[in-house]
Parts: structure tokens; C-alpha cells; sequence
């Protein structure tokens, strides 16, 4: 057993300590499925009608980083989706 007043130890710091599983407990799991992001940008592509653009699926989508989408993008490329012109007005569509 150790000694609380020779490691530095106060009642006060000891509290905090027991806090930290109670805060844990309270927020809980933040962590979002793996695979969300992506779902979440393949469902907006399915709903969308005509052409769109990176810059639509961003507002549509605004938890997801634009690196994320081009990478769904650029997966489903011939795939289900087409990519219409070049640079940043490019535009797309579902085949």
C-alpha cells in the first residue's frame, strides 16, 4: 500500500480521479460505426436527382470531410456514378 502524502496525493486530486468513470459513463459512446461516413454520402447520392457537384455533397453532408467524399466518389466511379467535365466544376451523375 502506498502513501498518499509521498506520492503528493490530496483528497481534492484523489475526487477527480473517481470522477473520470462517472464522466465516461455519462457521455457515453461518441464514436460513430465504422463505415457511417461513407453510407451517409452513398444515401445522399442515391436521393439525388440530375447532375451534382463535390460542393453539393458537402452541404448535404456536413460531417464528412471533402477528402472522405472524393474517395466515395472516386470508388464508385463507373460504377454508379458517372463524372461529367474536370477542375472543381465538375460535375456527376448517378448512371
Amino acid at each position: 500500500m502506498w502513501d498518499k502524502e509521498n506520492w503528493g496525493c490530496d483528497a481534492e486530486s484523489e475526487n477527480k480521479v473517481n470522477l473520470v468513470p462517472l464522466i465516461a459513463e455519462r457521455v457515453g459512446d461518441t464514436s460513430e460505426p465504422r463505415g457511417s461516413k461513407t453510407q451517409l454520402v452513398l444515401e445522399v447520392i442515391g436521393k439525388t436527382l440530375g447532375t451534382f457537384s463535390l460542393a453539393d455533397l458537402e452541404r448535404a453532408c456536413p460531417g464528412v470531410s471533402r477528402d472522405m467524399i472524393r474517395r466515395v466518389l472516386s470508388s464508385q466511379k463507373g460504377q454508379t456514378v458517372d463524372c461529367i467535365g474536370r477542375g472543381p466544376g465538375a460535375l456527376w451523375q448517378k448512371r
